[in-house]
């Protein structure tokens, strides 16, 4: 089963092209993939297969926190029933931090996750910005696309003149026309990966905005799970810096998330706000000022927003 699997990922057929009797062809199919994916899955592959190493008990927040006294991790362990976050101590073995309980590092961290919440009225009137910049860009990239299928065209007639000085005058060995070949196709094939992002210029620039956006204006429902491991994706994408003090959750804001934070009154080194005010800090004091309607947050779109290629 892995080595199918290993053909699978080895076959140029998904990214547009096919091998027949060791010759490289052009496909009328639509490709699955582009060649540089194609490229970065072969390097991926020769790096693989490290052993697997022993596995340790499953505890959802473990390896997730360090103590913030003296910087061990955190690990947990089960006592009478329930499971505790406690410090290692493995540099500081007389670290005074106490042990803290699953139960309530799920309620801080379901605090977290709401204080980062933008409220719908204001993220649905970003998503009314990034609507109309996006249609203000269209038809920008015109000249672009026209010089890659220049380029592309350019390929076709020297893929032409190629086959014919071979068939023709004999001009290559058949090993060193099939070399040419396929050069020239995965020349090719590069432009009309070129030419497909391009198409897909809107979608790259403003795709990750918005669902960034809207990941914002879910927090607050996320928050509500009683899925742990869903509450410590959602922590582990909008915080860093995690830490434990006296039975407190410690964080830092993620990338974009900061500026969520910053808009907002909530502190920029915080502590996880009690579960009772949860709903307070996601709906009122992150309600972002400077977002008003005649005005918009550049800031935070520049940080979602990928580079241009």
């Amino acid at each position: 089963m892995a080595f199918r699997f290993q053909y699978l990922l080895r076959n140029p057929f998904y990214y547009g092209v096919f091998v027949l009797n060791d010759e490289m062809h052009e496909g009328a199919h639509e490709p699955l993939i582009t060649k540089e994916l194609f490229d970065k899955v072969q390097e991926v592959m020769k790096r693989r297969s490290k052993p697997n190493s022993v596995r340790l008990k499953s505890y959802v927040y473990r390896g997730l926190f360090h103590c913030a006294e003296c910087g061990c991790g955190i690990t947990m362990e089960t006592q009478k029933g329930h499971n505790y976050l406690r410090c290692t101590k493995r540099v500081k073995k007389d670290c005074s931090q106490p042990y803290l309980r699953e139960e309530n590092a799920t309620e801080q961290i379901a605090a977290v996750l709401t204080s980062v919440s933008l409220p719908d009225d204001r993220a649905d009137w970003l998503i009314e910005q990034l609507e109309g910049e996006r249609q203000e860009r269209g038809g920008l990239l015109g000249e672009a696309k026209r010089q890659a299928q220049m380029q592309i065209e350019k390929l076709d007639r020297q893929l032409d003149r190629l086959t014919a000085a071979y068939l023709d005058a004999g001009a290559f060995t058949a090993a060193e026309f099939r070399k040419r070949k396929e050069e020239a196709l995965n020349r090719k094939r590069k432009f009309l990966d070129d030419l497909a992002a391009l198409d897909r210029d809107d979608v790259r620039r403003f795709e990750p905005l918005k669902r960034f956006v809207n990941g914002s204006k879910q927090m607050k429902y996320d928050a509500q799970t009683s899925n742990p491991q869903e509450l410590r994706a959602s922590l582990e994408k909008v915080g860093s810096n995690l830490t434990i003090r006296d039975r407190q959750l410690h964080w830092e804001p993620r990338g974009a998330w900061k500026l969520v934070v910053d808009q907002g009154s909530f502190a920029q080194h915080n502590a996880a706000p009690e579960i009772s005010g949860a709903a307070f800090v996601g709906e009122t004091r992150l309600y972002p000022t400077k977002w008003s309607d005649g005005e918009s947050n550049p800031d935070l779109l520049n940080a979602i927003q990928p580079s241009s290629r």
